[in-house]
C-alpha cells in the first residue's frame, strides 16, 4: 500500500511539473511572439501577446517590462508606468525596466527623471546600449552636447544593429553640429548614410553642416537626396532654398519655398523666408503678402512685423508701418 501511495504521489508530482513546464513554454511562446510584433510596430498585437504570457506566468518580468514599452508607444503612459513598476517590483535588478521607464519619462518631457532611470539601467547593465543611446537623446535635448557625444559614442561601440548604429551616428552628428564642429558632424552623418542609406535625415543634416561651411553645391545635392527619399520633406525644400540663395539663385529659392509651402500650408517660416527673398528681388507687394501670411500663422514673431513695417513704409503705407513697429516693440525680441 505504501508503494502504491508513493507511486500515486510521483505521478501527481510529475503531472504538476509537466503542467508547469508546459505553461511556461506557452508563456515564453506568447512573449517571443510579442517581441516579434513589437519589432513590426504592431503594438496592439504585442500587448495582447504579452498579456497572455503574463496570464500564464504572473511573475514574467520581461513581459511586464515590454508590455510597458508597447503601451508607451500607444501613449498609454499610466498603463506603461504600472507595468514597468511591476517588473521592477518583481526584479529590482532588471535593467531593461528602468530603460523603459526612462523612455516614458522622456516622452513626458521629464528629462531629469529619464536621465536618472537611464543611469540606473547602465549601472545594472553596462552593456545595455539602448540606455546609452536614449541617454544621449536626452542630453542632446537638454543641450548637454559633450555628454550626448559621449553617450552616442558608447552606444556605437556596443550596438550590433546597423539601423541603431546609424541612429547613434545621427545623434552624435547633431550634437557636434550644435557645438560648431561641422566637419565632425559631416563625418558622423556620412557614416550614418553608409549604415542606413534609406534614411533622409542624415542627408538633410549633412546638407545643413555643409551649408554652414559655405559648401552650397554639396549641400544642395544632399537636400536633393533627402527629398528623393522623402518627397514630402518640406524642411529639406526650405533649407535647399537657403543654399540656393547662397549661390544668388533667388528664382530657385522662391521655387523651393513654394514647394515647401505646398506640402505644409502652415509652414510660417517658409512664408517668412520667401518674403525675405521677394524683398531682395524688390517684389515688395509679394513680400508683404508673405509676411502677412507668416504673421497669420504665428503672430508672435516681432522680426516679421519689423520686416513688414519697413516694406509698408517703402510702399507709402505709413500708418501700417507704424502699427507694425508698435506691435514689434510690444513683442520684444521674439
Amino acid at each position: 500500500m505504501k508503494n502504491f501511495t508513493n507511486l500515486v504521489w510521483l505521478i501527481l508530482m510529475f503531472g504538476f511539473f509537466a503542467f508547469s513546464v508546459h505553461g511556461q513554454e506557452n508563456a515564453t511562446n506568447f512573449y517571443n511572439r510579442g517581441i516579434s510584433e513589437l519589432d513590426k510596430n504592431d503594438y496592439d498585437k504585442a500587448i495582447a501577446d504579452f498579456t497572455q504570457a503574463i496570464k500564464l506566468n504572473t511573475n514574467y518580468v520581461a513581459a511586464y517590462s515590454d508590455r510597458g514599452f508597447a503601451e508607451t508607444k500607444k501613449g498609454d503612459y499610466d498603463g506603461a508606468l504600472a507595468d514597468v513598476a511591476k517588473a521592477i517590483q518583481l526584479n529590482p535588478a532588471y535593467a531593461p525596466a528602468y530603460n523603459h521607464r526612462g523612455i516614458i519619462k522622456e516622452d513626458k518631457k521629464d528629462y531629469d527623471g529619464a536621465l536618472a532611470d537611464y543611469n540606473i539601467a547602465i549601472k545594472l547593465d553596462p552593456k545595455l546600449w539602448k540606455s546609452y543611446h536614449n541617454r544621449g537623446d536626452v542630453n542632446l535635448e537638454m543641450k548637454n552636447y559633450n555628454n550626448a557625444i559621449g553617450d552616442y559614442t558608447e552606444a556605437i561601440k556596443l550596438e550590433d544593429d546597423d539601423f541603431w548604429k546609424a541612429s547613434s551616428h545621427y545623434g552624435r552628428g547633431l550634437a557636434k553640429m550644435r557645438k560648431g564642429d561641422e566637419d565632425g558632424a559631416i563625418a558622423d552623418f556620412t557614416e550614418g548614410i553608409k549604415l542606413n542609406p534609406k534614411d533622409p535625415n542624415n542627408y538633410y543634416f549633412r546638407g545643413d553642416a555643409e551649408r554652414y561651411k559655405g559648401d552650397y553645391d554639396i549641400a544642395i545635392a544632399d537636400y536633393g537626396r533627402a527629398i528623393e527619399l522623402n518627397p514630402k520633406f518640406s524642411s529639406a525644400y526650405a533649407e535647399r532654398a537657403i543654399a540656393k540663395e547662397g549661390k544668388y539663385d533667388d528664382d530657385g529659392a522662391i521655387d523651393d519655398y513654394t514647394k515647401a509651402i505646398k506640402i505644409d500650408p502652415k509652414y510660417w517660416w517658409a512664408y517668412w523666408h520667401r518674403g525675405l527673398t521677394k524683398k531682395h528681388m524688390s517684389n515688395y507687394e509679394g513680400a508683404i503678402a508673405d509676411f502677412t501670411k507668416a504673421i497669420e500663422l504665428d503672430p508672435k514673431k516681432a522680426e516679421i512685423y519689423r520686416e513688414r513695417s519697413e516694406l509698408r513704409r517703402l510702399t507709402g503705407d505709413d500708418d501700417g508701418a507704424m502699427s507694425d513697429l508698435n506691435k514689434a516693440a510690444s513683442l520684444g525680441q521674439n
